[in-house]
């Protein structure tokens, strides 16, 4: 059996996370960090993600950000 990578485990959620993309107005989301490389130790390491979002703009900055990360916790069950 092999390990599991970050990279596998997001993949797994693939659906989950557009669905949180298109609530947040995520225009772009990359993984990096311990999850793309064999660092990652799935029952402690957490997730790292770069995003840009649609929407560039004060109003609603806060409920983008803060939507996105308590609901890729949620998805994943780990920090983010």
């Amino acid at each position: 059996m092999s390990p599991v990578s970050g990279l596998s485990l997001v993949l797994t959620k693939k659906a989950e996370i557009a669905a949180l993309c298109q609530q947040n107005q995520v225009a772009r989301l990359e993984l990096f960090g311990s999850a793309t490389c064999d660092r990652f130790d799935p029952p402690t390491s957490d997730l790292d993600f770069l995003v840009e979002f649609a929407v560039d703009t004060p109003k609603g900055a806060a409920d983008r950000f803060f939507g996105l990360k308590q609901g890729l916790a949620t998805v994943f069950g780990r920090t983010i």
